[in-house]
This record gives structure tokens, sequence and C-alpha cells, in this order.
């Protein structure tokens, strides 16, 4: 009986230490929360800023295609100008 007895004492003082950790765990929850409450809104803000950031730049990139764009046809029709321009000239011999 001897060792029945301590095996429940030791299972009882298991149970006690899971309990004391139980009641800590859910103290530092409960700390946790208000800082969680306070942290949601802001990192909503956050979101909604880079989502705007990512529409801007996708906006920039789109204006730097279309410019790219403009610019390559302008040169190719400054190259065409230029070799019209030339065969108007007259050839020095």
């Amino acid at each position: 009986m001897s060792n029945e007895a301590e095996i429940l004492a030791i299972v009882r003082a298991i149970e006690e230490r899971l309990k004391k950790l139980e009641t800590t765990v859910d103290e530092r929850l409960y700390d946790t929360r208000p800082l969680w409450s306070d942290l949601q809104p802001r990192i909503s803000g956050i979101e909604a800023r880079l989502e705007a950031v990512e529409k801007t730049l996708h906006d920039v990139l789109y204006q730097l295609r279309v410019l790219n764009n403009t610019l390559l046809r302008m040169q190719g029709e400054s190259e065409r100008l230029e070799d019209r321009v030339a065969a108007l000239e007259p050839k020095s011999v």
C-alpha cells in the first residue's frame, strides 16, 4: 500500500502543478488580449495603406510601360525622318 500512496501523492502533486500552470497560462492570455485588441486596428490600417501603395505602384508601372512604348515609337519615327532627310540632301562628291 505504501507504493500506491506514493503514486497517489505523485499524481495529486502533478495535478496541482497542472492546475497552477493552467491558471498561469489563462492569466497570460488575459494579459495579451488588450494588447492584441489594440494591435488589430493598427494592423488593419497598415494593410489598407499597403493595398494603396500596391495600387499606386501598379499604376506607376503601367504608366512607365506606356511611356516606354511612346519613347520607342518616337525614336522609330525620328530615325525614319532622319533617313528621309538624308535621302533628300544632296550627296557630296
